[in-house]
Parts: structure tokens; sequence; C-alpha cells
């Protein structure tokens, strides 16, 4: 089967358990990590063609009857493998050492443009939105040696962070309960990695603005707040990618103006230090998540969590409120609840208002229709997908509301528009420096964490499990505290806690991580400690290693 013909079959139970018997791949990929993989080529025992190989035997046995992450394979897959090889008969001729992501097979979300494949954002309506350059964030991982093994399904326009659906593909579902949803919007990424169907991912989330979509080959949500990184199974392999993508792009003026100045740097793996927890302080944002909402279960995970980095040597910090506000005279904290973080409270007294940090009523119009206009699809606006249908019912009412706002309100520039401003409004559009807003949540972040000594910020990232597939209103307990980092623009990372076997499948759990601006390096350290205390990461069982006559299976889609 050519490789650019990737389609998807029918999803059994039996299909999940017994497909992957082609062949052995030459070397197990289960599991593996880049450095384990870049250790193997440098010792003779491992060619590019043979690592890629596996992944796509893995693809195309086990995606389409299990996670359905990936919308279509590179069609130069076969070229870049083989460039790759001779690359690596060179390199190791001279005794040099490999570049930091050397045919390191990754999976990209679907909103990320790779030249000569269609960004589709998992609509319909792009399919013929065929991209002349590689993203910026693409180049990097490129230039620092990756193989992209193709683009992965997400939720359609990015709209969802609960589930992965679109019009393109359907439903990416988790791994670890194919009945469940894989959650969102980059679920194609995150159900490729944890099922070793790529070696590590990239994904996008909004927050941060650390690159504006419409400039940088990312389908955009809001770009103010999008921004793309990695998506792994170990720290140490987010630490390499991180590396390999940071720096200023000369599109993104916010880049450009901010991360010098910061002295980013392009090794993030001199920061994994496994002792990191000995000494660290770490608060946590109890008010942000409701225990008495959440599955007893993961409430329970979390505080043995806690307890853990306790007895490794941390300090923690209970109760930790966000404090301070320079707009007015109503504490952020009276308003950071389970309902509603995404509030600041502008003016005094009477005259005082809440006013929403994330609304800006134009953005994705506006935004999407700055990237129309440089892309090639044939549709140039929201008004011209909306009127053809070419979008998934669940998007509708988003859809057609974006739509609405956006003529209602113009651009981002007129909102507020004059009567919100004679009413008081100011937090506006914008990144989390011309936003007032945001701006202020942001310095009220690094105040708290200031005063109290914090090195991170904690609180469990989800409160209930998953949604089962084909349910888009239950619960899902997402914590008020997710809305943090977006809004400052502060730095976040997840890592895995225990998995809540309470369930007739065990269902993973997660801590989300939060620090000071540019403060990676935190991250990384403390979330690497952890992860090596407690190695609570385990792959799902459905997807074992392929079996059979050891390479049996080549990239021409042929098993022996």
């Amino acid at each position: 089967m050519p490789l650019d013909e990737y389609t998807p079959f029918a999803t059994t139970v039996a299909g999940v358990q017994s497909q992957c018997s082609g062949g052995a791949p030459d070397f197990p990929v289960v599991e593996t990590t880049i450095g384990a993989v870049h250790t193997a080529m440098l010792a003779g025992n491992l060619t590019c063609t043979q690592l890629v190989s596996a992944y796509v035997q893995r693809i195309y046995q086990y995606d389409s009857p299990g996670p359905n992450a990936y919308r279509i394979l590179s069609p130069t897959l076969v070229k870049d493998a083989a460039a790759k090889d001779a690359e690596l008969l060179a390199l190791r001729a001279t005794g040099q050492s490999l570049p930091s992501l050397f045919c390191v097979p990754m999976s990209v979300k679907d909103n990320i443009d790779i030249s000569g494949v269609a960004t589709t954002a998992g609509a319909v309506a792009l399919l013929d939105n065929i991209a002349t350059a590689d993203a910026p964030v693409v180049t990097a991982i490129k230039r620092a040696g990756a193989v992209v093994l193709g683009k992965v399904s997400m939720s359609e326009w990015a709209y969802s962070s609960y589930t992965s659906v679109g019009s393109v593909f359907g439903t990416v579902r988790n791994v670890y309960a194919l009945d469940r949803q894989s959650g969102g919007s980059s679920g194609g990424t995150g159900s490729s990695v944890a099922a070793n169907l790529a070696l590590i991912g990239l994904g996008s989330d909004t927050g941060g603005s650390v690159r504006d979509p419409s400039a940088t080959g990312i389908v955009p949500l809001d770009a103010s707040r999008d921004t793309a990184g990695p998506l792994g199974r170990t720290m140490a392999d987010v630490a390499i990618v991180l590396g390999a993508i940071v720096g200023a792009d000369p599109a993104d003026a916010l880049t450009t103006r901010y991360i010098p100045a910061a002295n980013v740097p392009s090794n993030y793996t001199q920061f994994l230090n496994a002792s990191a927890l000995q000494g660290a302080r770490i608060g946590v944002l109890n008010h942000l998540y409701n225990a008495s909402v959440a599955t007893q279960n993961i409430n329970d995970i979390f505080a043995q969590s806690l307890t853990l980095m306790t007895q490794a040597g941390a300090t923690i910090v209970q109760n930790v409120r966000i404090t301070g506000n320079s707009l007015g005279d109503v504490d952020l904290a009276a308003n950071m609840t389970l309902n509603d973080t995404r509030a600041w409270y502008t003016g005094y007294g009477a005259a005082g208002k809440w006013e929403s940090m994330t609304s800006c009523a134009p953005q994705f119009r506006y935004d999407l229709e700055a990237y129309l206009a440089t892309h090639n699809s044939h549709y140039k606006s929201l008004q011209d997908i909306a009127n053809d249908g070419l979008y998934h019912p669940t998007s509708d009412s988003r859809l057609r509301m974006n739509l609405v706002q956006g003529i209602n309100y113009g651009t981002p520039a007129d909102y507020p528009t004059p009567a919100q401003q004679a009413q008081g409004l100011v937090c506006g559009c914008g990144d989390f420096f011309t936003n007032k807003c945001r701006l202020a949540l942001r310095q009220a972040l690094i105040g708290t964490m200031d005063a109290l000594k914090l090195d991170l910020m904690v609180y469990p990232s989800f409160l209930d499990p998953p949604r089962f597939v084909g349910d888009d209103l239950g619960p899902v307990g997402e914590p008020a505290g997710w809305w943090v980092s977006p809004m400052a623009g502060v730095p976040a990372s997840v890592v895995p806690m225990a998995f809540d076997d309470s369930m007739p499948v065990g269902l993973p759990t997660s801590m989300q991580m939060i620090a000071r601006p540019f403060a990676e390096p935190t991250l990384i350290s403390i979330g690497y400690a952890f992860e090596q205390l407690t190695k609570f990461r385990r792959y799902p069982a459905a997807f074992p290693e392929c079996s059979g006559p050891k390479g049996a299976y080549t990239l021409a889609g042929t098993t022996g």
C-alpha cells in the first residue's frame, strides 16, 4: 500500500489485539527513547529505514482499529529515511555525534504546515490547503534531523480541549480505553505517542503567544495565545525537542522582542536533575479545583503524589492563591474559583466590573482569515465555510458564534468597542503584554510565587475520567487553573501521576505544573525528578510490540 494512501478501516476489539503480527521490527520501539535510538545507530545496530519501518508497521496495523490518530502519512518517508541512512554512514565514518533529533520519527498535529501536504485543522473545508512551505517549528525539527511520519488528527479548529473530533477523520480514541475520547485539541498527537505510533510528536495549545499562527504556519484559534510544543513519553525526550524548536521567530514580533532578552538556552537536557525535588518549594492551587467534584480516586492520587514529593525533599505549600489586582479594588483570588478564573475586576467600588481576560470576540474569524489569505485553500472566509457546511456538526454552535461575533465586532483592534470602553472595560485583545488584564495576571502570579518563594505551582489536570466516544456533554472536571498559564503567558508542563485503577480499565491521571516566565528549566528539572521517582508511565496493553519473523516488514508496506 503506498504510504500516501493511508485510510481508516473497521474498528474491532479482535483487530486491535491481533493485528500487528506481520513481522517483529529489527529494533523494538515500544517505549524506546531518543537516547536509546541514537545509541543503537552509533553502534551500527540500527538504520533509519529500519526505525521508520517499525513505526509505519505499527501505524498500518494498529491505528485504524485503535486510536484513529493519523490522517495521512508523509509521502516522502522512504526517501527521507534513505537520506538519513546515507548521512548516518558518513557521521559514523568520521566519528561525529548525531544531530539532536536525527531520524526521530515524529507525528505532527494537522493544524501545522508541512510542505506538500494539506493542513486541515480537522476540517473538510481545508482539504485543498496544500502548504507550500514548512511551518518554522517543522523547519526546526527537520533541521535537527527529525523525520515527520505524518499528520495526526485533532479537534476541528482546535475548538475543544476535551475531545478530538473533526469532519476530516472522525474521532480520535483513547488508547487506554478505546470507547473513551482522547482529549483535545491535540488528541491525535497524544494518542500516537502514547501508543508508540511515533517516538514523539508536536501539538499546539491556545496559550502563551510564543508563535503567531497566521505568520508561522499554524491554523490559528487565537493568535494571542496559540503556541506549539512537544508531547512525549519521557521528560528527557521533551527536553530534546524543546531545545530544537526554541528561539525567536522573525515572523513573530513577540518572540523577537522578548526571547533574546530572556537568554533562553538551546539545550534543555542539562536540566534533567533526578534530585531536583530536594529543597524545592511547590505551591498547590487548591481553590482552583474542587475535591468534592473530583472523583475521589483522582483526588487521592494527587494527594499521594504530593506526599511522594515531600518524601523526596520538597516543601509543599497548600492553599496558594494568586493575589493582587493593579486594575481594580477586588483581589483576583476572590473570583478565582472552580467556576471562573478568567475574569478580572477592573475599576473601583460599584463602578467596577468583572471583565473576561479571554473575551476577544472577533479573534478566531480575524486570525483564520489572515491565515487563509496567505494559503492555498480556495476558502478565504469563515462565512464561506459556514455557508457550505463543511465542518463537523459538533463545531456548529461555536463556529456560528465566532462568525456572528466577528461580524459584529470587526477586528481585534476594535475590541472593546467604543461603547464598551465607555462602560469602563479595559482588557481588550492582545498578548500577555498588550492586554492589560493578562499583564496584570502575569504580574500577580510572579508576585505571589516570589512572596512564597515557590519554584512551581501544581494541580491535577482533570478531575473526571475522559468522556465516552459520542459524549460531548458529560463532565470533564476541568480545574479553573487550566486557564492560568495561557492567560498569563507562563510555561506549564504535564507529568503522569498514578493510574486510576478503580475504573474497569485503568486510566492515566496527570498533574499540571506552572512556573514563572521562561522558567522551563525548573519545569524540566522538577518534572524529571518526579518522573524518575515514580515511574508512573506505562504503555497501553492493547498495542504491544509487533511479532512474527524479524524484519519482515518494509517501508514499501509489505509483509514477509
